[in-house]
């Protein structure tokens, strides 16, 4: 039987199929590992070292400013997104980097930079959540245009 067979005739698939899976008869095991995301390390910490994730991730409404390389950063957008981020009411605001000094107008978060490179595809990047879901994700530049 090839695959379009199985698909037309409906007996084999259905709801109600008489075909049903023998409990016991099925295993499941690990073969190798994968690979595990830098995502995993998505750990925000303010500059006392308490974790912040549980904050991002349950606030109705939050928006991160990220920066891997604040070195690089151009300094005007970095101050205009700051003060935009500044006047959101409502909303868990947070600016990460791997540097303390990088944000002067919101409140910081520290991050390792390699985490940031895989949550912000721009430098610096602007993520909108709610509830822990990615509502938006932009270049800061694209952030002040809207």
């Amino acid at each position: 039987m090839n695959q379009d067979d199985y698909v037309n005739k409906e007996e084999y698939w259905k709801e109600g199929s008489p075909w049903k899976i023998q409990e016991g008869k099925t295993t499941s095991k690990i073969v190798k590992e994968g690979y595990a995301s830098e995502i995993m390390k998505f750990k925000p910490e303010n500059l006392e070292g308490m974790d912040l994730t549980d904050a991002v991730l349950m606030a109705p409404k939050a928006v991160l400013l990220f920066s891997y390389a604040p070195q690089n950063v151009d300094k005007n957008i970095l101050e205009k997104t700051e003060k935009l981020l500044s006047e959101e009411k409502d909303t868990y605001v947070l600016g990460v980097s791997n540097n303390p000094n990088t944000f002067t107008q919101i409140p910081k978060a520290m991050m390792d930079a390699t985490a940031i490179k895989t949550i912000a595809r721009s430098n610096p990047f602007v993520l909108v959540l709610e509830r822990g879901k990615i509502l938006d994700k932009m270049s800061a530049e694209d952030y002040l245009k809207n």
